[in-house]
């Protein structure tokens, strides 16, 4: 066995650095407080109040995609138009100039051509533009109109330095914008290096080209990669959509107390209802007790249902049901008539039919007169036995 001398340990020691990282990050900033224990889905009341406020599952870049491809159409079509209105302008502007007596009448004139020409331009653009955006928030979320977004709240604008680094760096939404404008990126950049280098041979043409018709190649290029970008944009924009819809619901979700305190709210507190369904009970059996002692039988099943008949033929046109029950209830009922010598006669049929086809207070029908008459002359006779 070899033996290493202490003095080797000693020496080694001193060049042991202690492990500890060089810089501590508190890993509470990537939790969020709000998250936290919300492990049950939303119910039908919060995601209304959440529609109510403003705050639906909806994306910015199906808009984006949209106004882009509609306005560069509309530019597109609308190109030899908008050509012509600008030189109409200038010539305009130039014929105003130019006078010899120029006036503020001049001014005028400018200042209307330029609000014409502008609108003639600008318009289609600017109306098809809001118009799609107006659709597309409405093919997301339908028409609601909610001022909660713009009411300001006091508590969202106090802040300190960890929730605000915890919502600008190391929240979920901006990771995933960041993502979003990255793929984006990549997507235009893709885009055009494709098309351009398939039009690499046009495009060197330009140079031996006039300008007009060097403008015509280039404009035909961009307008191809515009399209295609906007076509990418908006089907990029559909899975962004199912991930806005999933993180919607995910800042819906509840805790299991929020959600026994809607319950509440909506149903009532279970102890009121406990009292209540007590009272009722209560209620029940005092009546129990005061109207199977007058019945002249009670018909069973013969233990699942239980129904008390009363007949009196110089106020009844048949006979009553004066109390009735099922299980627990049947048993009380058996009991009380016990207690007080009524009857107790089993008719599996009758019982059943009476329990389901009358209500306490109501007459018998009349298909069930012939079973019900044979049971209460059983019952006279059996009292006529007895005296």
């Amino acid at each position: 066995m070899i033996m290493i001398p202490e003095e080797y340990y000693k020496e080694m020691n001193r060049y042991i650095i202690e492990d500890e990282p060089m810089i501590r990050i508190n890993l509470q900033l990537f939790a969020n407080p709000e998250d936290e224990g919300r492990t049950e889905q939303p119910t039908d009341k919060k995601k209304r109040e959440s529609r109510e406020k403003g705050k639906v599952a909806k994306t910015s870049e199906l808009s984006a995609a949209l106004i882009m491809l509609v306005s560069f159409l509309i530019l597109a079509f609308m190109a030899k138009n908008i050509l012509g209105e600008i030189l109409e302008y200038m010539r305009g502007i130039f014929n105003n100039l130019y006078k010899r007596d120029f006036s503020i009448e001049n001014y005028k004139n400018i200042i209307v051509l330029t609000g014409i020409t502008g609108a003639k331009v600008i318009g289609p653009v600017m109306i098809s533009s809001m118009l799609i955006a107006f659709l597309a928030d409405v093919v997301q979320v339908g028409f609601q109109i909610s001022l909660h977004p713009i009411k300001p709240e006091l508590k969202k604008m106090s802040f300190t330095i960890e929730k605000l680094m915890q919502r600008v760096l190391f929240s979920r939404q901006v990771g995933v914008n960041l993502l979003k404008a990255i793929i984006k990126v990549i997507i235009i950049s893709s885009i055009s290096v494709l098309i351009i280098r398939s039009d690499q041979a046009l495009l060197l043409k330009t140079i031996d080209m006039g300008l007009l018709s060097s403008l015509n190649v280039v404009s035909w290029i961009a307008f191809k990669i515009i399209l295609w970008v906007s076509i990418v944009l908006i089907v990029f924009s559909l899975f962004d959509y199912l991930y806005q819809r999933w993180e919607h619901l995910q800042s819906l979700k509840m805790t299991v107390q929020e959600v026994k305190e809607e319950r509440k709210q909506y149903e009532g507190d279970p102890l009121i209802k406990a009292k209540q369904r007590e009272r009722f009970r209560s209620l029940i059996m005092r009546r129990l007790i005061q109207e199977v002692p007058k019945a002249d039988v009670v018909v069973t099943n013969p233990t699942h249902f239980a129904v008390a008949l009363l007949y009196d033929p110089e106020y009844m046109a048949a006979a009553q049901v004066v109390a009735k029950g099922a299980d627990l209830m049947a048993k009380r009922i058996r009991e009380i008539a016990e207690e007080n010598d009524v009857p107790v006669m089993e008719n599996r049929p009758l019982a059943r039919a009476l329990y389901q086809e009358v209500e306490i207070g109501e007459e018998i029908p009349n298909h069930l007169f012939e079973a019900v008459a044979l049971v209460l002359s059983r019952v006279y006779k059996m009292k006529e036995e007895a005296v």
